[in-house]
């Protein structure tokens, strides 16, 4: 028999809630939105075109240690910026902006699961951060969008890489600027697979200094043991703010999806969900929090995961357990 808990927290209605989007593109049965195809002939200032990665150029010649702020022009330099942070370049105290739309792989194919059908046809994604070199410095996309990521790690191993476009978001230490983010992106027609997986970042840590994921949102397809549209896993001192998911998020068997957040022990605020949110602890917002949380809604479907049985589930419109919250 399968035994399911309602938490009722109740539905935060936002009075001003200025949540970045993606762009429109055409609804897919899986949730997600196409980024669109862009030209033969790339044009950085037409917000509805993007720059194809090749699958081999890498361009970093835009780095230069002494500099504090990088703007990223191309796909290339995107990929340059992603190798650079998992070599062991350290961006503390920098800001890098993105200039352009970015394109990873072309279209991903689902089955009615919301599997990848053409796996053998892309590119699989290396995460920007991980723990040994996370990402400490601030990454503002200046609302542009990256498409076709394509990222899997093992679920079911809880020592697996955080997943996601970007990997780990870490605090950096004696940093001086105190602030560490991710903000102004969006995630779209990708997957992103992981014990921790979420569509812009897998994992987020603040401990002395406070770690923020600020104005961003999903519309692809996350799953893992912590799943989130944005973001997997949030510790004690990570914020997340103004942040949105439409794409379709799914934990395995004994796991915890949330719409926004897989799991926070942080603070989240002004975030809202309208994708399917399906796990053993699922929420529109967060699968499972101790954490904080304000001024959120949900929209979106929440189901208990179809082979969750014989066991406790949880779910929730905004949390799908709450543990000791402040809402």
């Amino acid at each position: 028999m399968k035994l399911v808990r309602f938490w009722n927290v109740g539905l935060l209605l936002c009075a001003a809630c200025c949540i970045m989007s993606c762009e429109d593109g055409d609804d897919g049965d899986n949730g997600i939105n196409d980024g669109g195809d862009g030209g033969s002939i790339f044009n950085p200032n037409d917000p509805n075109e993007f720059d194809e990665w090749d699958g081999s150029s890498s361009d970093i010649s835009w780095y230069n240690g002494e500099n504090t702020l990088f703007q990223l022009k191309s796909a290339a330099q995107f990929i340059g910026f992603a190798e650079l942070v998992n070599s062991g370049t350290d961006f503390k105290d920098k800001t890098v902006t993105l200039e352009v739309n970015v394109k990873l792989n072309e279209e991903l194919k689902f089955d009615a699961d919301h599997n990848v059908t053409n796996a053998n046809e892309l590119r699989k994604w290396q995460p920007i951060g991980n723990s040994i070199h996370p990402f400490t410095g601030i990454f503002d996309g200046k609302n542009h969008v990256i498409s076709g990521v394509y990222c899997t790690y093992d679920d079911n191993v809880s020592t697996s890489k955080p997943a996601g476009l970007f990997g780990l978001l870490k605090y950096g230490k004696q940093s001086t600027s105190r602030e560490y983010a991710i903000k102004n992106l969006c995630v779209t027609g990708s997957f992103v697979k992981g014990y921790k997986a979420g569509a812009i970042v897998g994992e987020v840590q603040g401990d002395t200094y406070i770690s923020k994921v600020i104005n961003c949102s999903n519309a692809s397809v996350v799953k893992g043991a912590i799943a989130g549209g944005v973001i997997g896993y949030v510790n004690d001192d990570g914020q997340v703010e103004n942040c949105a998911n439409t794409g379709y998020i799914e934990s395995n068997v004994e796991g915890k999806a949330g719409g926004v957040i897989g799991e926070c022990n942080g603070y989240a605020e002004y975030c809202h969900n309208l994708g399917e949110v399906k796990g053993r602890y699922a929420g529109g917002i967060m699968g499972m929090s101790d954490g904080k949380i304000a001024y959120c809604y949900n929209k979106g479907t929440i189901k208990v995961k179809e082979k969750a049985n014989d066991i406790l589930c949880t779910l929730g419109g905004i949390i799908g357990e709450a543990n000791g919250n402040t809402i």
